[in-house]
């Protein structure tokens, strides 16, 4: 029976040599049995790799697995259950697309865009230079307001709407 135990850990060890380094370090939903075998030989486990080996688990079929299915795989101990689950859990969480692009391209390309837009076309220009005026000056109102601060009497001097910059419609030759 010793015999036996040697001889299919020897022929898994094979098995897993198979597996090249660049087909493990592939995401693990693309990992054949072999590579499968070779990662339970990374977190402990060698001596299981063979029931995986045997029942054809690929690296897709890892994250489906769960307490049953391990134990028909002849994992039994509640430790050897519990650390291939977080190893999964581990693998999933280090790869969790199936397309491997990042989460924050979009929203990189866009602050990228908006930086070289505003670098070309708007900095040191009329338009930014009125902008920022207009900010400061409600930025002023707004502080002033919740300050408790007293007002000013006109904060929006200066502009259009300013009292008395106004023309007055005045009546010519009305009779009455």
């Amino acid at each position: 029976m010793r015999t036996l135990l040697v001889l299919a850990c020897f022929c898994i060890t094979a098995l897993a040599e198979k597996c090249t380094d660049s087909d493990f370090e592939a995401p693990h939903f693309e990992w054949e049995p072999v590579c499968v075998a070779r990662f339970l030989g990374h977190i402990g486990l060698k001596h299981k790799s063979a029931a995986f080996v045997a029942n054809n688990i690929a690296g897709n079929e890892l994250k489906d697995l769960n307490a049953t299915a391990l134990e028909g795989l002849n994992i039994t101990k509640a430790s050897e259950q519990q650390s291939f689950l977080e190893n999964v859990a581990r693998l999933e969480r280090h790869n969790p697309t199936d397309n491997g692009e990042s989460i924050l391209y979009l929203p990189l390309m866009l602050a990228g865009t908006f930086a070289f837009v505003y670098i070309m076309f708007l900095k040191g220009s009329d338009f930014e230079r009125s902008l920022l005026r207009n900010l400061r000056r409600i930025t002023k109102k707004a502080n002033a307001g919740r300050d408790g601060g007293a007002l000013d009497a006109d904060w929006l001097e200066g502009t259009a709407a300013a009292i008395g910059q106004g023309s007055a419609r005045k009546r010519r030759g009305s009779k009455k």
